[in-house]
């Protein structure tokens, strides 16, 4: 059931996820010199942030949904890693039975043979050919017990080798999920820290132009207001007609 192309690439992955994350900068919103306009209303700045993020979180949200399956994937190797314990311990067990059945037969085929061999003289050539037959198929059953206590032993450093993936799967559906449970959430609440704070800065420099704009109108005005005064006043003291 496993295929190459099924292996989640989990280091490329949570890679990509901090790159992306990384790109979240509002100094640089926040540094520009737009004009008059733009710095009054801020109306395109806003509107590209917004739409930056907007790219970047889709790129977030498939990634999360990649990891997502990942773990999903590394969680059936576990399940699947869990039956092939259990079938290797079985095999095991069959292995065992025809071990000591095996061992058995052989002691016992030991035993034939001595008794053949009692009493046989170099000339009853039938009886040594039958010895000669006999022993062979008791080497040919000690060697098939040498290989199966070898199979058996491969079978038995098999457990270790499967629970030590285990643990790697584990370890690595554990670190999945805590960047899922946690990176994605931090970069969500940051993008929407970062725009309210820009849309902040919106409002108070708004407040600070129309300020600006008052103060200069009030300045201007007493100025004009001082300086038709003064022109007024000297008006007033000027006769009809100029002495000179």
């Amino acid at each position: 059931e496993v295929r190459v192309k099924d292996v989640p690439e989990v280091d490329t992955l949570i890679k990509d996820l901090m790159e992306n994350i990384n790109t979240i900068d509002t100094e640089t919103l926040l540094s520009t010199k737009p004009s008059f306009f733009k710095r009054l209303f801020h109306t395109d700045d806003i509107k590209a942030f917004i739409q930056k993020y907007d790219n970047v979180e889709s790129v977030i949200l498939d990634i999360k949904r990649k990891m997502q399956q990942a773990q999903i994937q590394m969680e059936k190797d576990v399940t699947m890693l869990d039956t092939f314990i259990e079938q290797n311990l079985k095999y095991i067990d069959d292995l065992d039975g025809y071990i000591i059945a095996g061992t058995i037969k052989y002691k016992e085929s030991l035993a034939e043979l001595d008794r053949m061999k009692q009493g046989v003289s170099d000339d009853d050539t039938l009886m040594v050919q039958e010895i000669n037959r006999y022993q062979s198929t008791i080497d040919r059953l000690d060697k098939k017990l040498y290989n199966l206590k070898l199979l058996r032993e491969t079978a038995v450093q098999n457990i270790p080798q499967i629970m030590l993936i285990q643990q790697g799967d584990c370890v690595a559906i554990d670190n999945l999920q805590s960047s899922i449970d946690s990176a994605i959430p931090l970069w969500e609440s940051q993008i929407v820290i970062a725009i309210t704070l820009v849309r902040q800065k919106n409002v108070v420099d708004l407040q600070a132009n129309v300020t600006k704009t008052i103060n200069g109108m009030i300045q201007n005005n007493s100025e004009l207001v001082k300086s038709n005064a003064l022109s007024i006043a000297k008006q007033m003291e000027t006769g009809m007609i100029d002495v000179e």
